[in-house]
Formats: C-alpha cells, sequence, structure tokens
C-alpha cells in the first residue's frame, strides 16, 4: 500500500525524507507544530549504538543484532523506510472517517473495549501525522490525525492501568444514583475476574481520606480569600467539584460492600 486516504486527502506512505539525526521525527517527542501527547510505548528518533549487540539508546529508539555483531536500527514512524501495517493503515481510515469527533471517540472506545486498539495503530498514525508534516497537507487533516492519535494513546494508556485504578476511573464516570445498576454489575464484573474487592476498597477509602483533607486545606483558603474580599468564584468551583467527586466515592464505597 504506497497511498492511504484519509477524510478528502491522500497521503503517501512512506515519508519523504529522514529528519536531521538526533531530532524528533514525529509528534511524540512534542515538537513544535504538533500535538500528539506522549505515549511511552511508541519510540521515536532512533540512533545507531556501534558498541552494542541490541539494546535501546537513550533517546529511546532501538536496536537489532545483525551478522557480525553489528547493529541495524529498526525503522520507526516517520522514518522514510518505516511501512505502517496495511491493516492499522485501513482501520485508521475508517476511524477518520466516521467525521463526528462523538462518533469517532464511540468508535475507538468501542475498539478499545475489544482490545483491537494495538500499538501499531498508534504508530501509523503518528507516521501518517510526519509524512502530512513533510508534505505540508491541510492542517485540518494533520490536527485530525493528531486527535485520533491522542484518543488512541490515551486508550492504550487506560489499558496498562492497574485493574484496580481502571475500575475505579470507570466508575468514577457512572453516576452511582441514577446508573446504579449499571455500577453494581460492573463491580461484580471486576471482582470475579481481576479485581480484589479488599484492595478496592482499601483504595477507595484511602482516596476518601486524602481528598477529605485536602478539601479542608481548600476550605480554609477560601475562607481566608473571602474575609480579605478576594475573588473566590474559581475556588469554589473547584471545592465543589471535588466535594462532588468525594460523595461518588462515598456511594460507591457503600455499594461495594
Amino acid at each position: 500500500m504506497d497511498k492511504v486516504s484519509i477524510g478528502n486527502a491522500t497521503i503517501p506512505v512512506t515519508a519523504a525524507s529522514a529528519r536531521p539525526s538526533g531530532k524528533p521525527v514525529a509528534a511524540q517527542q512534542k515538537q513544535p507544530g504538533s500535538k500528539v501527547k506522549a505515549h511511552a510505548n511508541v519510540r521515536i528518533n532512533n540512533k545507531r549504538r556501534p558498541n552494542s549487540a541490541a539494546r535501546r539508546d537513550n533517546a529511546g529508539g532501538t536496536c537489532t543484532a545483525v551478522a557480525g555483531g553489528g547493529t541495524q536500527e529498526t525503522p520507526r514512524p516517520g522514518d522514510p523506510s518505516f511501512k505502517p501495517n496495511p491493516a492499522d493503515l485501513k482501520t485508521l481510515n475508517e476511524i477518520v472517517s466516521i467525521g463526528k469527533w462523538d462518533k469517532v471517540e464511540e468508535k475507538v472506545k468501542d475498539m478499545a473495549m475489544k482490545n483491537e486498539v494495538t500499538e501499531g495503530l498508534l504508530e501509523a498514525a503518528v507516521h501518517l501525522i510526519t509524512v502530512c508534516q513533510q508534505m505540508d497537507e491541510a492542517s485540518q487533516v494533520t490536527e485530525t490525525l493528531e486527535k485520533v492519535a491522542n484518543l488512541i494513546a490515551f486508550c492504550l494508556q487506560t489499558s496498562y492501568m492497574p485493574p484496580v485504578v481502571k475500575l475505579m476511573d470507570d466508575l468514577m464516570k457512572m453516576d452511582p444514583v441514577s446508573q446504579q445498576a449499571l455500577v453494581k454489575s460492573r463491580m461484580i464484573f471486576a471482582f470475579n475476574s481481576d479485581v480484589n474487592k479488599e484492595d478496592f476498597v482499601k483504595e477507595l477509602e484511602g482516596m476518601i481520606e486524602q481528598m477529605d483533607e485536602q478539601n479542608g486545606a481548600m476550605q480554609v483558603e477560601f475562607d481566608q480569600a473571602a474575609a480579605a474580599q478576594m475573588p473566590v468564584t474559581n475556588m469554589m468551583a473547584m471545592l465543589n467539584t471535588r466535594r462532588t467527586a468525594v460523595e461518588r466515592m462515598q456511594t460507591l464505597l457503600a455499594l461495594s460492600k
């Protein structure tokens, strides 16, 4: 596959040229004009380490042992020799072609639930972003790819969370009152699979205690600011948000027992 269609643009899969040695070749390194956030498992900016048979260099690139004891760089996204998996390119095109962002989010998150979001998919997105930058492709195409890459990276990072933390993250996005049945169902499933119930309760109790202490300190600051007739609107909004979060945690704690 020499080209891929992203939205209304047709982009060559091969990068136009290699970036200067020692400089980031793609968005994972937060280069100017790029908005893709870092993701630990996507390594770019390869360098050769002559005296090493097979190990990563400090920049995060990879080296592969070759005959004779030398080393050979493993192509990474953005390199002219890097070739994304055609299946990943096809999937990426299907995602971007959905159009509406809420539908794109729904699609990617549904894929994540099915373990269909992969490192290869993220690498394909990062590679195409680099190619677009080299081509001076329309900013709208690049921005769309960057948003999709960030979403894919987020889903990957979430999948690497410890089971207890992931369960907590999922439940905090639900309303434990109006969605009580769904919350209980999610808990039961987790407790019967990869989450220890006692660990979950302990983690939740610790978070509630910590946030109560922080909220108490913020309340003191709020009272002092109000007494000095300083602006407190933002602080009050933050306090209310944090108190709501604590109330939600307390409800989750009750439901878990």
